[in-house]
């Protein structure tokens, strides 16, 4: 039965239809939101030619903008990480022992064939802010 209005009209809309699109609206925000909140970027598998991948990473104020990424490639694969910092920072990947130096607001890249498997970290030497994680499969 149509639902009385304050001003006496009927709505056309019933209740478990109502319920229906807020239900549908709540779950096009949580999506919106989760898309949003990770930056819209996927970094989780890699991008370019068969073999190789290259990622991109930026930290803001000593810390990573959007979270600390989760990246990973298979063994042998030939990476390219570009990093960009708003100052001046060292960023070092550790197991692999590359340092390389930021300039601020510059795009920096880091080139090598992960032929090391494990989880290795992305960090900020300067604030020790981890900016990364890369998981190298075997």
């Amino acid at each position: 039965m149509p639902q009385p209005q304050p001003d006496g009209a009927e709505s056309a809309i019933s209740a478990p239809t109502r319920t229906a699109i807020a239900v549908g609206s709540i779950a096009v925000l949580v999506v919106l939101f989760v898309v949003l909140a990770s930056g819209g970027e996927d970094n989780s598998t890699p991008t370019g030619a068969s073999g190789s991948a290259e990622f991109k990473v930026e930290a803001a104020d000593g810390a990573p903008v959007g979270g600390v990424q989760e990246l990973s490639v298979d063994q042998g694969t030939s990476v390219v990480i570009t990093v960009k910092s708003n100052s001046d920072q060292e960023v070092h990947l550790h197991g692999y022992d590359i340092m390389v130096d930021l300039t601020a607001g510059k795009s920096e890249r880091i080139e090598f064939t992960a032929d090391i498997d494990g989880v290795f970290e992305l960090e900020l030497e300067d604030t020790a802010a981890q900016l990364a994680s890369l998981r190298v499969n075997p």
